[in-house]
């Protein structure tokens, strides 16, 4: 559980400090912002959630590395506990933006 939530804080805190949050905003308010790097950042995330999926759930990764498959709670709580790289990265981007 731990890795897959390191994992998932880091796909958190990817998507907090790319254009991807800025773009969805601006586009609520009506506005329109390209977002050049969309489609590496979906392939990006989508291909580590697959290879998560494999490394904690088939039977040949889980005897190689001495885990266990998780549920849908475990997997929720990972989540959980991804989600406050949301809060580091703004503070982050607050006292050393990328601009």
């Amino acid at each position: 559980m731990a890795i897959q939530a390191l994992v998932a804080g880091r796909i958190f805190y990817l998507l907090s400090i790319s254009q991807l949050g800025s773009a969805v905003i601006a586009r609520v308010r009506g506005m329109r912002q390209r977002i050049n790097d969309a489609s590496a950042i979906g392939i990006g995330i989508a291909c580590t959630v697959i290879l998560q999926i494999i490394f904690s759930q088939w039977n040949l990764m889980n005897n190689l590395f001495y885990t266990a498959p998780l549920n849908l709670n475990q997997w929720l709580i990972c989540l959980v506990f991804g989600l406050p790289m949301v809060l580091v990265s703004a503070l982050v981007n607050r006292f050393d933006p990328l601009d």
